[in-house]
């Protein structure tokens, strides 16, 4: 592609690739409603769900079912 950028007294050209700026904020966008609707699911299952991390030995994330059955 080429790209002319104005200067006082006319236009340097020159070549130049641009990267796909609107397919990378598509990418995004479908990142993000996957991760909603990943969520969604995760917040509302009937069954207890949790995230643990082994390394840590921790809890990461619990949904409230699994709240409700650990106490």
């Amino acid at each position: 592609n080429k790209i002319a950028l104005p200067i006082l007294s006319g236009a340097i050209r020159f070549n130049a690739k641009i990267p796909d700026i609107i397919g990378t904020l598509l990418d995004f966008q479908k990142i993000e409603a996957s991760e909603a609707t990943l969520k969604a699911v995760f917040d509302n299952a009937m069954d207890g769900m949790l995230v643990i991390d082994i390394k840590l030995n921790r809890f990461i994330m619990a949904n409230s079912a699994a709240c409700k059955m650990l106490g």
